[in-house]
């Protein structure tokens, strides 16, 4: 066994670097304002998770878009790239954008990457599932629902939704409430506000309604193995929790609070349970730390962001640490707003130095035939990757 390589080009050694994606609305100054993404580390060893007591302020935003970009668009992240669509161009309300952009962490910069068939409004984002993403609006609609795959920039129609009827309001009876992955990525659930629950089979590509049903959790869900998923509810205040999903009757039973989220905001706005890799997962949960319906409107605020970090292993959920972050300065008024939470994982080649060692050790080791000593130096590229 021998860790020396053909070329030096090859010995270099990949760290994974795990962060939570926070995307913001935001007014900067009088007419005047765009889109924020901001992202914050996650430590991969539970001790580094350590909990804190203190708000952290927010740093830097990783890139900004100026408001000539449309209003209320939807961000997600494959890989290192983010992409972002829909929504209305300013000043056109009643317009909606097909453009597709997408800004890559490797080389940042951000350029168009396509088009969808068909613009989206509030859209929901599904996926990864089997390395491609099921979007659609916010108001379940016939030609409305379609699959991206990030592999190759493409957008396709599946096999369309049962509903015939033309958009409802934001609030009507098709608003996509909550929804669930199941059955091992082969069945999509949707659940709407009074129009019942539909269910796509990724694999047949039909879809079934069933109109009594629905699901007991707002937003989505996110597998933790052992048929449990985690899970936002409503109860007053938000509460981060494990559902158990029984397959053969489509229920849902045996809830477990591991969260109550929220004690330093009064008013909610992203409640998302994320799949951060490697087990672990968190609850998201943003707001203000006062009401919007404050008479005083001059008083000053701060956007508050809540995290419970969670080691996720055969359907069950340890506790590692809990974060809070805040903007640095408090608003005299409602300037920035969190619209969207992700996860963004990156791959990034260890420092010179690192790899020049582990290089240098493998080869003299090597050289002295010395077997139980190379697998020590294997272990620490391990390491060093990790």
């Amino acid at each position: 066994m021998s860790l020396i390589l053909e070329t030096r080009a090859s010995s270099s050694i990949t760290r994974r670097r795990s962060m939570v994606c926070f995307v913001c609305e935001a007014i900067w100054r009088r007419d005047e304002g765009g889109y924020e993404v901001c992202a914050v580390d996650v430590p991969t060893s539970s001790r580094a998770l350590g909990s804190t007591s203190k708000s952290m302020v927010l740093g830097e935003p990783l890139f900004h878009l100026p408001n000539t970009y449309p209003v209320t668009m939807n961000f997600f992240a494959f890989g290192s790239k983010i992409y972002f669509f829909g929504g209305c161009p300013p000043g056109h309300s009643r317009l909606l954008s097909k453009d597709v952009y997408v800004y890559d962490t490797s080389s940042p910069g951000i350029r168009k990457v396509g088009c969808m068939n068909l613009g989206k409004l509030g859209a929901v984002v599904i996926g990864p599932v089997n390395d491609k993403f099921y979007v659609m609006s916010q108001i379940l609609t016939f030609r409305d629902f379609e699959v991206f795959d990030p592999n190759c920039n493409a957008w396709y129609y599946p096999t369309q939704p049962p509903v015939h009827h033309f958009p409802s309001p934001l609030n009507g009876p098709f608003k996509i409430c909550a929804y669930a992955v199941v059955n091992n990525g082969r069945e999509i659930l949707l659940s709407t506000q009074s129009s019942g629950l539909f269910s796509y089979d990724t694999v047949e590509r039909d879809w079934s309604h069933f109109p009594e049903r629905s699901l007991p959790f707002q937003g989505g869900a996110v597998p933790i193995g052992g048929d449990r998923y985690l899970v936002f509810l409503e109860r007053y205040q938000m509460v981060l929790g494990t559902y158990c999903y029984n397959s053969s009757n489509n229920g849902w039973y045996d809830f477990q609070c591991i969260w109550r989220g929220g004690n330093a905001i009064t008013h909610r706005q992203i409640a998302s349970p994320l799949w951060l890799g490697d087990g672990l997962v968190c609850g998201v949960l943003s707001g203000y730390n006062r009401s919007p319906y404050d008479l005083d409107l001059a008083a000053p605020s701060n956007l508050c962001i809540e995290m419970g970090f969670y080691r996720a292993r055969a359907g069950q959920v340890k506790f590692l640490s809990f974060q809070r972050y805040r903007n640095k300065y408090d608003m005299k008024k409602f300037h920035r707003w969190m619209i969207a939470s992700f996860p963004l994982c990156l791959e990034t080649v260890a420092s010179t130095s690192e790899t020049e060692e582990v290089y240098s050790q493998g080869k003299r080791k090597s050289d002295k035939g010395d077997s139980g000593a190379i697998e020590c130096i294997a272990k620490k590229s391990r390491r060093i990757a990790s």
